[in-house]
């Protein structure tokens, strides 16, 4: 299946909240968060099923190199190593940085560093055949900011599967609310 992205104007004026994929897909929203001062970015994950249902959540810290979009990059590329490891494939990514999502459909060109991640995740979404990359107003991904930034505080890469801690899955339900 081809790369597709949805109408992304039409998205920002209508969707309000976070909505489920379709029936046998997954949804995988990603987030980047920076401290400039510390040179840290904090990558989140949250991969939900039709339901709606939290399947997948992760989240890591990375060396922030001084541009938001790389480290937006970054965090779809995250998105879909977990997808991929946790076995919620087909999935559709979403991500609230238009910048990025447009790098990824051609629309928009680049010479800097973050060309060689968006080239990955070609490679990765080619290889994986059934992923769909769009973009997600900012209020429709709050919880993979949130994890983003509990990252920014941790010095490890944690990722659950299935078995979420009772505490992160309170944190998803009162950002879903």
């Amino acid at each position: 299946m081809p790369l597709m992205q949805e109408d992304s104007k039409h998205e920002d004026v209508v969707q309000k909240r976070w909505k489920p994929p379709p029936a046998g897909w997954f949804k995988a929203n990603v987030d980047a968060a920076v401290k400039i001062d510390q040179q840290r970015t904090g990558l989140g994950v949250v991969i939900r099923n039709p339901e709606g249902k939290v399947v997948a959540a992760a989240m890591k810290t990375t060396i922030f190199l001084d541009k938001v979009d790389y480290a937006e990059a970054e965090a779809t590329q995250f998105g879909l190593e977990i997808a991929e490891h946790a076995g919620c494939i087909p999935v559709i990514m979403e991500s609230d940085a238009q910048e990025v999502v447009s790098l990824m459909f051609g629309k928009k060109s680049t010479r800097t560093e973050i060309f060689w991640v968006v080239a990955e995740v070609h490679d990765q979404i080619k290889r994986l055949k059934h992923v769909k990359v769009q973009y997600t107003p900012r209020n429709c991904n709050s919880v993979a900011h949130s994890l983003a930034k509990l990252a920014l505080e941790l010095n490890d890469f944690v990722y659950w599967v299935d078995d979420i801690p009772g505490q992160i899955l309170y944190l998803f339900t009162q950002l879903m609310e």
